[in-house]
């Protein structure tokens, strides 16, 4: 399973010592270099980005960042990398999409599979990684530095009953 990931769903696994469970969630992890070039400064996602992710360089830089410009007018979106990230979804082939970004799922699901890492449980279950007690503790996580924490205690909640 091969998965594009944007910088602030690999800030928040990085933030909650999880980045490893990207390695064990899918077989090929990419980025566009514009999210290298947001965490370019965070030591522990560049050793991460060397070993485990590819960096996906467009073929003909000049097109890409005109396709960039439409789809910023197109989908109303104020990122170009959230744009890069869809664009390398489709050049890659890839099967989905990983954001800590609400709005962004709602945006770009029209376009490609978004999955926001609160919502890693199917997958993380369905390859044996995490059983319910697994999950909840990683949402607890989350819930610690503040991610979406009304949300999240709700799907706590959901989970449990």
């Amino acid at each position: 399973m091969k998965c594009v990931i944007d910088s602030s769903a690999l800030r928040w696994l990085e933030k909650i010592n999880h980045l490893e469970l990207l390695k064990d969630l899918y077989d090929i992890l990419f980025i566009p270099y514009g999210v290298k070039q947001q965490i370019f400064n965070i030591p522990t996602l560049n050793k991460f980005i060397q070993n485990s992710v590819k960096i996906f360089e467009p073929q003909n830089r000049e097109d890409y960042n005109q396709r960039i410009s439409e789809l910023l007018n197109k989908l109303n979106w104020k990122d170009p990398v959230d744009i890069e990230v869809l664009l390398t979804y489709h050049k890659t082939n890839s099967n989905e999409m990983l954001f800590a970004n609400k709005e962004a799922g709602r945006r770009f699901g029209a376009y490609g599979v978004v999955r926001d890492i609160a919502h890693l449980y199917n997958l993380a279950e369905s390859k044996n990684i995490f059983n319910r007690d697994k999950y909840i503790e990683y949402l607890n996580k989350l819930i610690r530095y503040d991610y979406r924490t009304k949300e999240l205690r709700f799907l706590i909640d959901k989970l449990l009953f």
